[in-house]
Parts: structure tokens; sequence; C-alpha cells
């Protein structure tokens, strides 16, 4: 009996996904490819349906988080999909429940393989944008939690004198950076 080529290696090497990486205790690469290490997320993308989503999410009296879906290209992040963090509405913020974030993850790859877990969402209630001190708590909270990083950041939503606004928190180790001008929620038509 032949052995395959493929066979040389004794692990089965793929490509993990982010919430497999974070709560399975499986072997894999972190990155498509060996040396590979992606880029710093620069600026973001949230497309139409997602907004609506969050827009309604707004509408609720207090603040909410969740998981934000979508593919990174070099340092685009163009977010598709945003999830509540499990099914409980009643958890901590930033509480990610693991079987739920396993069940999204295979879900959306199921239709898209290239569809990651790629950072975190928080909405502001109310019609001032949360302030600058507020906002580094939650980015410290996050941290804390390991959902904030270079490559997975905390999109922080809310309305400021009308207008639906976004500021992306990413973190360099000990230090938040701003990507503020750089994340565009696109606007859903109105039918």
């Amino acid at each position: 009996m032949s052995t395959p080529a493929s066979s040389s290696s004794p692990l089965l090497q793929f490509v993990l996904a982010r919430a497999h990486q974070r709560y399975l205790p499986l072997l894999g690469r972190r990155f498509p490819s060996g040396n590979d290490v992606p880029l710093p997320v620069s600026d973001v993308t949230v497309n139409s349906g997602a907004v609506l989503i969050l827009r309604d999410v707004l509408e609720m009296d207090s603040v909410r988080t969740g998981m934000m879906f979508g593919r990174r290209m070099a340092a685009h992040l163009s977010v598709t999909h945003i999830t509540a963090g499990g099914y409980d509405g009643q958890t901590p913020l930033f509480a990610v429940n693991a079987d739920y974030a396993l069940g999204v993850t295979d879900a959306l790859r199921q239709v898209d393989a290239s569809i990651d877990w790629t950072g975190q969402w928080l909405t502001v209630p109310g019609d001032a944008f949360a302030p600058r001190r507020q906002q580094a708590a939650w980015a410290e909270l996050a941290q804390r939690e390991g959902l904030l990083s270079l490559h997975h950041p905390l999109l922080i939503i809310g309305w400021c004198e009308g207008t639906l606004v976004a500021r992306s928190i990413i973190t360099t180790g000990d230090q938040e950076e701003e990507l503020a001008a750089r994340t565009v929620l696109l606007t859903p038509e109105v039918q």
C-alpha cells in the first residue's frame, strides 16, 4: 500500500479560524501561509446589512457588545456580519460564549470560507457619543479579555448629532491607537 506524499507530516495541517484557535485545543497554522503574518488593521468598512442591525441595537436602552465577522485583505477589514456574544443577553460586557462563537464561525465558514471572527463591536445608546475616557475603559476591558489586538479592532458605534458614527480601536501592546478617520459605515438604502 503506497502512502500519499502529503502524509509525510505527522500533523494534519490547516488554517484555524480565530474561534478555533481561542476555544479548541487544536494544532494548526494561525495564518494562511507559514511566514505571512497579517498587517495591523488600518481601515474598516461595515456593510449595509450589518449597519442595519447595529442601528436596531442602538434602539435598546443599554450598552451592547458582540462579535464582528468579515474578511481581511492586507490591512483592510470588511465587516460582513455582526452577532451577539451568545444567547444570554445578560452576560457581562465583552463576554463571548465559546459554543456560540464556534457555531457562528462554522456556520459562516460553510457559506464563505474566507469569513472569520474579526473583532468586537459595542453600541452606545442615546444621542451623545461616549466620552473618550469611557471609550478607553471599554478598550482596556476588551484587551484584558484578549479580544482587542492589532488584528482585531473594537468598533464603538453610536449617534453624534443625528449621524451614525463609529470609532475603531486597535492596540499596539500597551497603547491603543485610533483608526476613526478610516472607519466607514455604509449607509443602508431606505426603501
